[in-house]
């Protein structure tokens, strides 16, 4: 099931950027359709104690019983010590009850590469303000009500993640 369909025209209008300055800091990223994929950059900033930015959209319920997310990503950076430690994630959000919890799971994609990842829905970890949950209950797929991509990093700098699609089996 497709989630994410970047062919799309009005794809990019969908996503809303988050960074650091939430908290403070300074970082900045956004969310632009290139041809038939998305591209999250931006720049990373340690002032502040910053060093993040994510975007997220609304998505369309999904089927009951699915159980994981297959993301086509690709990073164009040229290699350099910097984006071989940048860190991504795939974020999913739920309301549990009445608050809105975030279901991450990491990945890193080497410079100049693309992959397509499995991610299954039990490995995903619930966080809310940054902090994990222990208790929280295990991602549903038909509860997912937003998608998102978050990089956080040690180190300042430009990032640049191609989406190709997202999607649930």
């Amino acid at each position: 099931m497709n989630i994410v369909d970047f062919t799309q025209t009005n794809e990019s209008s969908k996503w809303r950027i988050i960074n650091d300055g939430v908290m403070g800091g300074v970082s900045h990223g956004c969310m632009k359709s290139h041809n038939s994929y998305g591209i999250f950059s931006g720049v990373i900033s340690l002032e502040n104690n910053g060093g993040f930015s994510s975007t997220v959209r609304p998505i369309q319920t999904i089927a009951h019983g699915l159980t994981t997310f297959i993301i086509d990503v690709e990073s164009k950076q040229q290699p350099t010590l910097q984006s071989s430690q940048q860190i991504y994630q795939l974020r999913a959000i739920m309301q549990v009850d009445g608050y809105r919890l975030a279901y991450k799971h990491n990945f890193i994609l080497p410079a100049m590469t693309r992959a397509q990842l499995y991610l299954p829905l039990h490995a995903f970890e619930a966080s809310f303000r940054g902090r994990i949950i222990s208790n929280a209950p295990t991602l549903i797929s038909n509860e997912i009500i937003e998608i998102g991509l978050l990089i956080k990093s040690q180190l300042a700098g430009d990032f640049s993640l191609c989406i190709h699609t997202i999607s649930a089996i």
